[in-house]
């Protein structure tokens, strides 16, 4: 793999979708002047059909603008486990894992993110196009979730152990929205970065801010599945 001579840390952020992703690496781009955070490079969307997996890892920590910390984010699906091993051999290797404390919330805003096609909002928020309440409202097969749910666990366990022996950090969806300046500044001195250029208001605004009951239509068979394998915890009515 190559890098830019500059380069003395490079990184990989792993989670889902629906998590903070974006948010965390457009932050980490608009406040550090030495951090350039690429996003889903490995996705089949963004490198194409024509790019394969070396193709791709060749300039995966490159940057031609001199960032001396360079990183990407990677979901599970965009390789295989022997493709992620292989970049975790980079030399200066950092890893952030991010996930959230509430997979249901995670899951609810996949669902409602592939209905109405919308996967990010900007801030502050477009006042002709917000998208009610009632057109955001799923139907979740309870099947398919408690399925999700799973494989959502078996992935960061998964995880866990590819990262064995490399530097990382653990940050949650909830405390980075909670004290975003704050986990921002933990997760930068972790790469080795100094102080922010500046601090300001993120870009990107949570989508579905409202309780469960509202955005679930059949929130009474969801409640009993859940209560039913042990996660009735996933129902606490936070909004974050």
């Amino acid at each position: 793999m190559e890098g830019s001579e500059s380069v003395t840390t490079r990184f990989i952020l792993l989670g889902e979708a629906r998590s903070g992703t974006s948010l965390l690496l457009d932050e980490l781009n608009r406040r550090w002047t030495e951090i350039r955070a690429k996003g889903e490079i490995f996705s089949h969307t963004e490198r194409g059909s024509a790019s394969s997996f070396e193709d791709v890892a060749r300039t995966a920590f490159s940057d031609e603008h001199g960032a001396t910390i360079v990183g990407f984010k990677l979901f599970s699906n965009h390789v295989t486990e022997q493709q992620i091993s292989a970049l975790l051999q980079a030399e200066g290797m950092r890893v952030i894992i991010l996930r959230r404390r509430n997979p249901l919330r995670r899951y609810v805003s996949v669902e409602i993110a592939r209905k109405t096609g919308r996967w990010s909002q900007g801030r502050p928020a477009d006042p002709d196009t917000p998208i009610p309440v009632e057109d955001r409202r799923i139907s979740i097969d309870v099947g398919h979730l408690k399925t999700t749910l799973r494989l959502s666990e078996d992935r960061f366990r998964g995880f866990d152990q590819l990262t064995f022996g490399v530097p990382k950090i653990g940050v949650w969806y909830e405390d980075l929205v909670a004290d975003l300046d704050g986990e921002l500044r933990r997760i930068a001195s972790f790469l080795g970065a100094g102080e922010p250029a500046h601090q300001s208001p993120p870009r990107l605004e949570q989508q579905n801010p409202e309780p469960l009951e509202d955005l679930i239509a059949n929130y009474d068979k969801v409640s009993r599945l859940l209560r039913r394998i042990g996660k009735s915890e996933y129902l606490l009515d936070e909004t974050t």
